[in-house]
């Protein structure tokens, strides 16, 4: 991991805000923390999605959305957390060019 974010950073030029780590199926009983891994690879930007396998696989089965089977559980609240974060530049920036195509700004 901490390779990776090296050769993205450095080789590709790609800016560390712009790098994130998630964690799927993780399990906070699991002897490897959250901090743990920060400190192992260097980096802040790390999130978590909790191991829900039944409720994923329901969904799946179903047809449905996560967010729309089971909105509030654990597992959907941190997706929508990690799509609001990862999705906040790139909304922000949208959000402004589309208020300026219409007069808005």
């Amino acid at each position: 991991g901490r390779r990776l974010i090296q050769i993205l950073n450095k080789d590709l030029d790609m800016p560390l805000e712009k790098i994130a780590i998630v964690v799927n199926r993780y399990d906070p009983k699991n002897s490897l923390r959250i901090d743990d891994l920060k400190n192992i690879v260097h980096h802040d930007q790390v999130y978590t999605i909790t191991n829900d396998y039944e409720r994923v696989a329901s969904a799946s089965n179903l047809g449905a959305p996560l967010c729309e089977s089971s909105p509030h559980s654990k597992i959907a609240h941190e997706l929508k957390e990690l799509a609001k974060n990862l999705g906040k530049l790139e909304f922000e920036t949208l959000k402004k060019k589309q208020f300026k195509l219409f007069g808005w700004f």
